[in-house]
């Protein structure tokens, strides 16, 4: 790991750079596809955006079924007990344990999210009736 930021000749961390390529308001296409199991939902969510913030905050909008619990709030990679962060394939909303997949192009122009919803638990916390296994896949920056 680098010693974090990118002024002078200093390396940007991988976390860094994880970041870097997250923080931004992400959105459908006309190649992307929401899938809840084996079914194709992506009409329900032809409205969605995921903003991921460099300063740790998300919103989402077009979250037709309400898989997540709230439409703003807080994200983290999830961090070991010395707080490194432990998987930049993954972040965590809200404190919610259950981790997101997210899966982003080095360029930073594609992004795949996915997740599983047990116990009728949205990310977040909330209501029943939603389990199952989710992917957003091809989403790009709007």
């Amino acid at each position: 790991m680098g010693c974090g930021g990118s002024s002078g000749g200093e390396k940007t961390s991988e976390e860094d750079l994880q970041i870097e390529r997250l923080a931004k308001s992400w959105g459908l296409s006309g190649t992307s596809t929401v899938f809840r199991d084996s079914d194709n939902i992506t009409a329900d969510y032809s409205g969605f955006r995921i903003t991921l913030n460099s300063s740790f905050t998300y919103s989402i909008t077009g979250d037709a079924n309400e898989i997540f619990a709230s439409t703003s709030g807080s994200w983290d990679f999830p961090r070991n007990s010395s707080g490194d962060a432990s998987n930049l394939g993954q972040i965590l909303i809200d404190g919610d344990t259950r981790p997101i997949t997210v899966v982003v192009d080095t360029e930073g122009t594609v992004l795949d999210i996915s997740f599983v919803i047990s116990n009728g638990t949205p990310i977040g916390g909330r209501v029943a009736g939603l389990d199952g296994d989710y992917i957003f896949s091809d989403l790009v920056p709007q």
